[in-house]
């Protein structure tokens, strides 16, 4: 029986994008979610959100804390 092309592609990974451009998408995603969550929102809400992998988050932000504060500084600005 023959498979379709659709169903053997894989799934697509996010375009490239810079580094301060992802840096500000995940910024960007996390602050509706601090409004939602506060601290308690989790990398998995966080990637959900900015439609990204949890290993992302970690490669731009060394832990959780670094990204909760660039989010306040960023709102603040």
């Amino acid at each position: 029986m023959a498979t379709s092309t659709r169903e053997m592609s894989t799934p697509k990974r996010a375009s490239a994008m810079p580094p301060e451009e992802r840096r500000a998408a995940i910024i960007a995603a996390v602050r509706p979610l601090l409004a939602e969550h506060g601290e308690a929102i989790t990398t998995k809400q966080i990637a959900c959100a900015a439609g990204i992998a949890e290993g992302t988050i970690i490669r731009v932000f060394a832990v959780k804390d670094e990204l909760l504060d660039a989010t306040l500084e960023a709102a603040l600005d």
